[in-house]
């Protein structure tokens, strides 16, 4: 599937007569900024980013569901010093044989120890997103280590509360251009 990644605005709620300026950087979606990434204090950040995946597979071959899909979030962020946390959830169009639309919601909190080590954890809730699946929620708990400027140890492990019985984790490596 090709992914479609639309405008994305960062909104000072409290100052909404900020400038919006055009930035484009080709490693990642175009988005729009608006020079209020000062948030208030006491007004957080406020995220939409809505996607559109044009199927390219073929649907007789099992390669996607030769349907359009959408994908409509909204996220709000709020930092206090070190501490950074940010909630939202989404609605998913997920047509074709067997598929069902489907929500999202999630929380989640973070906490630079240092310039080093940023620890976290999250509350996830998905609701089935097909005829022969089940609505799933979970908690993680993950973080980065800094190596340096450019090199980033990323990790995380995941247990469900709900649907299927899973744990995961992941080890990553990101390197930043």
């Amino acid at each position: 599937m090709l992914d479609f990644f639309t405008a994305c605005r960062t909104v000072a709620a409290e100052d909404r007569s900020n400038d919006l300026l055009f930035s484009h950087d080709p490693t990642r979606p175009t988005r729009l900024l608006s020079d209020a990434d000062n948030v208030t204090e006491t007004l957080p950040q406020i995220g939409v980013f809505p996607l559109i995946e044009i199927p390219t597979g073929d649907e007789n071959k099992q390669l996607g569901s030769g349907k359009v899909q959408a994908y409509i979030p909204a996220w709000v962020q709020k930092s206090w010093g070190k501490l950074t946390t940010y909630a939202g959830g989404g609605f998913s169009y997920n047509p074709g044989l067997g598929q069902k639309n489907w929500g999202f919601a999630g929380w989640q909190a973070q906490y630079d120890f240092s310039e080093v080590v940023t620890l976290g954890g999250e509350v996830f809730y998905q609701t089935a997103n097909s005829q022969d699946s089940e609505s799933s929620g979970g908690f993680n708990f993950g973080g980065f280590i800094n190596l340096n400027e450019n090199n980033h140890i990323l990790f995380s492990l995941s247990h469900s509360i709900s649907g299927a019985a899973a744990i995961t984790g992941y080890i990553g490596y990101q390197l930043t251009i």
